[in-house]
């Protein structure tokens, strides 16, 4: 048992600390709070909570940053936005994300991007606000894949 603990800390831990929030939605608040106080000490910041959503602000000299998170009502997340006040910080974020290529992100519009169908997530991009949000999409898969295929494909960099 201790070993188990021991473990699921030391994962916690490495999550928590590779990147603040990555892509949540979809995962539960329980977990998303879990997995970002786990490094609060380190960092300087704060929490506010309601029934359908959390924030979490990080402080930093160079890396300061806002975390939203809004909850269905099984408390799963539906929709996240980052707000960074770091130019060099949103933009590794930005591309640490399109760079996964378990959400296969295409090129939809301007500042959108969506996943693959599995996923049906849709992400807007804010370079002026240094933000981002992603969102579920609850959509047909015929439907949701007919917009993916006219979507362009991201170059691999």
């Amino acid at each position: 048992m201790k070993k188990s603990l021991l473990l699921f800390s030391f994962i916690i831990f490495v999550i928590s600390h590779t990147s603040f929030a990555q892509v949540n939605v979809g995962d539960s608040k329980r977990w998303i709070k879990m997995a970002l106080n786990t490094g609060q000490v380190k960092y300087n910041s704060s929490q506010s909570e309601t029934d359908s959503s959390y924030t979490f602000k990080v402080g930093g000299k160079y890396s300061a940053q806002e975390l939203y998170f809004k909850f269905d009502k099984s408390n799963n997340c539906i929709y996240q936005k980052r707000t960074f006040e770091c130019d060099t910080c949103f933009h590794n974020e930005l591309k640490s994300i399109l760079g996964k290529s378990r959400y296969k992100w295409k090129s939809s519009a301007k500042g959108e991007y969506l996943s693959k169908s599995s996923k049906q997530l849709l992400m807007t991009v804010d370079e002026s606000k240094q933000l981002f949000t992603i969102t579920q999409l609850y959509m047909r898969e015929k439907d949701y894949q007919a917009m993916y295929d006219k979507a362009t494909a991201i170059p691999a960099n």
